[in-house]
């Protein structure tokens, strides 16, 4: 079963090879240069009649000598935003 879902995850890569898919590794938002960034995903609820939404956000502001860095995966809604030194 694994290596059935790490296939579709390299497959997904070729579509959308701006996303990280696996490994959180390369900045979403943000990078050298940047002192800012947010990366945000909404996931619908299924509560009882009224169901709804929620938002998991990730963001954060760097100062001098550092830039921000913000990844997240789309799948599971785990990221992190950071500062990164230059």
């Amino acid at each position: 079963m694994k290596k059935k879902v790490l296939i579709f995850a390299i497959g997904l890569s070729f579509l959308a090879p701006g996303i990280s898919w696996g490994h959180m590794d390369v900045c979403q938002a943000g990078g050298p240069g940047s002192t800012g960034c947010k990366v945000s995903k909404t996931f619908e609820l299924e509560a009882g009649p009224a169901g709804g939404s929620t938002t998991i956000t990730y963001e954060t502001t760097c100062g001098e000598g550092y830039y921000a860095c913000c990844i997240l995966n789309i799948m599971t809604g785990e990221g992190s935003a950071t500062c990164v030194e230059k």
